[in-house]
């Protein structure tokens, strides 16, 4: 019951900042209340969502992933070349490929970690190389460029129904994995393996498919997000999605996902990517400003990772003060 007011809290504290930046963009930058602006802010940074949803399964057990950035560059070269090359071919099945590509490219991951015990940061940096390499060899170095897509797979992210088909990605994404997380074994089982990997294995959890499980998951979301990147800029290079991953860590460990795995609210996952979604977009609007968004995410990564370790040392005082009552 404490650790669960504990966790309240910090929903009500991301809240309040959402507030505190809503009351000063009122002020400084009115143009973002606009709906088309909120309309296109959502679709810009739905992509960062579909892969926040993918790392958060990766964290809760421990591990990392800093391979999905070139997952999503791979993916997306891949089915972009295709469209160019073969453009008969329906856009449905290209994402379908690219959800294959990226479901391989964490399966991999998965069995470095979780099979091999390769530690993850290694694994995934090594991977991170090798993804990102077979991303410069599919495209020759070169762009895929605007006048080259066709309008059905523009459309994948930017038909309207209500919202931009991106967003609706976004949305059922989410909704799958709130209760993929909340209501299945498996998603319980994360938690698990994250909060104590020799207890699961006692419990007759296999930490290892678990892994997989979480890698493949992060792969497969990494993947869409390949697809849906192309479709949405209509450009892209096989230098797309560096630097990532470390947005979507932000978010992961702003939003209370232990980086030590076991422990996270989905959310306050969302409500993090919420605050750094207005964060983002509240910068660029302001002269100069833009240049700070990477020193801002940095300061509040370590701030969200002090108030993380506070919040598990206040939880582990309160359970050894229940024991010994």
């Amino acid at each position: 019951m404490k650790l669960k007011k504990i966790i309240d809290n910090r929903q009500i504290g991301l809240l309040g900042a959402i507030g505190v930046l809503l009351i000063l963009a009122v002020f400084l930058t009115p143009s973002l209340f606009q709906v088309g602006t909120i309309h296109l802010t959502i679709r810009n940074y739905s992509v960062i969502g579909i892969l926040v949803l993918g790392m958060m399964a990766v964290i809760l057990t421990g591990g990392i992933d800093l391979s999905i950035g070139s997952e999503l560059a791979l993916s997306g070269m891949i089915t972009s070349l295709i469209m160019v090359n073969r453009p008969e071919i329906p856009v449905i099945w290209l994402v379908l490929l690219a959800i294959t590509i990226g479901f391989l490219c964490g399966f991999v991951n998965g069995f470095l970690v979780g099979v091999l015990r390769v530690q993850p940061i290694v694994a995934t940096l090594a991977t991170m190389n090798i993804y990102r390499g077979l991303t410069y060899l599919a495209s020759g170095g070169k762009w895929v460029t605007s006048s080259q897509y066709t309008d059905a797979f523009a459309n994948l992210a930017g038909a309207q129904i209500g919202f931009y088909s991106i967003i609706w990605f976004l949305l059922i994404l989410a909704i799958s994995m709130s209760i993929f997380l909340s209501h299945t074994k498996y998603g319980r089982r994360l938690y698990a393996i994250g909060s104590n990997e020799a207890s699961s294995r006692v419990a007759g959890i296999k930490p290892a498919g678990i892994k997989i499980l979480a890698y493949t998951i992060t792969g497969a979301f990494a993947g869409l997000t390949g697809i849906l990147y192309s479709a949405n800029y209509k450009s892209f290079a096989p230098n797309i999605g560096i630097g990532i991953e470390m947005d979507v860590i932000a978010i992961c460990v702003l939003g209370g996902v232990s980086i030590t795995g076991g422990r996270g609210s989905f959310k306050c996952v969302v409500t993090a990517f919420i605050m750094m979604t207005l964060v983002s977009a509240f910068l660029s609007m302001l002269p100069g400003m833009s240049l700070w968004t990477n020193a801002l995410q940095g300061a509040i990564v370590i701030i969200a990772v002090i108030v993380n370790i506070l919040t598990q040392q206040i939880a582990e005082k309160h359970v050894l003060r229940s024991r010994t009552i």
